[in-house]
């Protein structure tokens, strides 16, 4: 699972016009490539407990962009975004957990933190539970419940869900929930 690069479109509606002019300097910064530079504008935010930096300084450490890559720096800059509720920062720790980056691999956190993030409308996030449930990875294999996660991401355009959403339905596999059963035709009248 690849890491999210950082996103230039989380909110701060908490944060002051000065946070967040500080915040779009390092995105302005980091985008350019100056990452020593983005560090030093991202770090007093990240500090300061501006989620969004806190998710950017994990991007940071886990590529080596302006620092020494360090993957135990970035999953706790990561887990310090994802307690506060950011979508992105909650699905890149699920993925440090589920491939031990930084942190003792453990299925369980991981699910946890998919699951937080699906819940917001994450889409790799959602792709990712539906791929694990289809193919019984780490959870108990469930149509249904694949279906759901695949639905839900894509809904919002996500071309590998909809494919695999698809495949799903050419086998018939997670329909009877949804009210279609399985090769039961459909009737217009």
């Amino acid at each position: 699972m690849p890491i999210h690069r950082i996103n230039t479109a989380v909110l701060l509606l908490t944060a002051t016009s000065v946070l967040a002019a500080d915040f779009d300097a390092g995105m302005q910064v980091y985008e350019q490539g100056a990452y020593a530079a983005a560090m030093r504008e991202f770090q007093p935010l990240a500090e300061d407990g501006l989620a969004a930096a806190q998710y950017n300084l994990g991007i940071m450490y886990a590529n080596g962009h302006g620092v020494e890559q360090d993957p135990d720096k970035a999953t706790a800059w990561f887990r310090q975004a994802a307690e506060q509720g950011l979508a992105v920062a909650q699905y890149n720790l699920a993925v440090r957990y589920g491939n031990g980056e930084g942190i003792d691999r453990d299925v369980e956190q991981a699910l946890r933190w998919l699951r937080k993030a699906a819940a917001q409308d994450d889409i790799p996030a959602q792709f990712t539970l539906g791929l694990m449930y289809a193919n019984g990875r780490n959870v108990e294999q469930d149509d249904e419940e694949a279906v759901h996660w695949l639905r839900k991401a894509a809904e919002q355009g996500a071309p590998a869900a909809q494919l695999n959403l698809g495949l799903m339905y050419a086998t018939g596999r997670g329909l009877v929930s949804q009210g279609r059963g399985t090769g039961a035709p459909c009737s217009t009248g």
